[in-house]
């Protein structure tokens, strides 16, 4: 019994993911300042130790896992990579599903746009066992409300940077 909720569940929550329409409200933007006032409390283990602090706005940065650690890195050491930071959990996108919070927003260099990457996985598909689909569900709600911004490209989920890297 408890499968087959768990089941009808999923469905429905695909068929609310499917009717999902986000649309601009004026005046509703993030303050970039909200970035600068909070507080960063972790574990030492859980921080990963930035090289090049003008790239960033942290000393450190709270890592959930691996993948984060090698992300973290990888915008570090690449050239390319104008600016990163990882996003604070107040950041979220309402969802039917609930909270989405994406991982990353990434800048490249000579270039104005903000790329927004979500949920740093070990894969970078969807359709992924891994995922559960409550993760899933969000991610896909996660797309549908950037595609109303054009200048902010959304990838995900993704399992290392090269998967976010603009080719030419």
């Amino acid at each position: 019994m408890d499968k087959v909720c768990s089941e009808i569940n999923t469905v429905l929550n695909e068929m609310i993911v499917d009717g999902v329409k986000y649309e601009k409200i004026a005046g509703a933007f993030y303050d970039q300042m909200l970035f600068k006032d909070e507080e960063l409390y972790s574990y030492l283990n859980d921080l990963y130790e930035v090289k090049k602090p003008e790239k960033t706005v942290y000393d450190y940065i709270e890592v959930d896992s691996i993948v984060e650690r090698e992300f973290a890195e990888a915008c570090d050491q690449r050239d390319d990579i104008k600016f990163y930071f990882k996003l604070p959990g107040w950041f979220f996108i309402d969802t039917p599903i609930g909270k989405y919070h994406p991982d990353w927003a990434l800048v490249y260099e000579n270039d104005k746009k903000v790329y927004f990457v979500a949920e740093t996985k070990g894969t970078d598909n969807i359709n992924d066992p891994s995922l559960s689909p409550e993760e899933r569900h969000k991610i896909l709600c996660g797309r549908k409300h950037f595609e109303n911004f054009p200048d902010v490209k959304f990838v995900a989920p993704v399992s290392n940077l090269e998967k976010v890297i603009i080719r030419d």
